[in-house]
């Protein structure tokens, strides 16, 4: 039995639409969807999932987030003189005292952590206040009712997949993580840890061991991505004339799409 965390929409298109639960179902794993999107799958689809109901971080968390992306950006910069680096990072503006002192924080959690152990240690800040969460209690709760014997989750960004992440962990129920995008990695975007992670290709997996030394190769799994099966299923493959008539296009003409989204 495998619980599949969807902390967002992007784990709803790799996941849930697509056929990864079919291909599980071939293979007798028993799929239940843990789901924080307004999406109703079982509704919808027929398939099993459990609401996530008022799910909600501890508020030092986003802080910390924040200083260990900008931290990880400064490193990569520094180590390399690639300036792409520094792009990444976004000014927060002080337009509330509220702001403000968020702000004055996460420069204090910069300054107090840019040594060479800084992201592995603000890692564990992290989840030291996951833990105190409500939410981490009803994750518990929830795992200790299902019992699955593997948590995965669709999402390395989301905050508010590290709670139940940990609850798995702290039940010693296996997790991984899928690496969703390409450009995840060197953008500092790994926030939720796990046993294993899955990655599109080798390039991906070598990117994670140079940017998160304490991650283990033994960790980490080759898997391709769910999201780009459309464009190898031969159904979806439409007739020229067919295509053309449909939208009003000229058969003796050549065209350019561009996309872009």
């Amino acid at each position: 039995k495998i619980a599949i965390i969807l902390p967002d929409g992007v784990g709803l298109r790799n996941f849930v639409f697509g056929n990864f639960h079919k291909i599980a179902k071939e293979h007798n794993y028993n799929i239940t969807f843990w789901n924080n999107t307004k999406y109703p799958i079982n509704k919808k689809l027929g398939l099993d999932e459990i609401k996530i109901k008022k799910a909600k971080n501890h508020f030092f968390s986003d802080l910390i987030k924040r200083a260990k992306k900008e931290i990880e950006l400064k490193k990569s910069f520094i180590k390399t003189n690639d300036k792409a680096y520094l792009s990444y990072t976004f000014k927060v503006p002080n337009n509330s005292f509220k702001q403000l002192v968020k702000n004055l924080i996460v420069k204090y959690l910069i300054l107090t952590n840019s040594h060479k152990k800084s992201v592995e240690k603000l890692f564990v800040k992290i989840t030291k206040h996951e833990r105190k969460t409500t939410y981490y209690k009803q994750s518990l709760e929830t795992l200790e009712k299902e019992k699955p014997n593997f948590l995965l989750c669709t999402n390395q960004r989301p905050i508010l997949a590290v709670a139940p992440m940990l609850a798995a962990k702290d039940l010693g129920i296996p997790t991984a993580v899928f690496i969703f995008s390409w450009d995840n990695l060197p953008k500092g975007m790994l926030v939720v840890e796990a046993d294993f992670y899955f990655v599109w290709s080798e390039h991906m997996k070598n990117e994670l061991l140079y940017y998160y030394s304490h991650i283990k190769e033994s960790q980490i799994r080759v898997t391709g991505t769910p999201q780009f099966e459309v464009h190898f299923d031969d159904i979806y493959i439409e007739n020229k004339e067919i295509f053309f008539s449909k939208h009003n296009l000229d058969l003796s003409k050549k065209y350019i799409l561009f996309s872009g989204d």
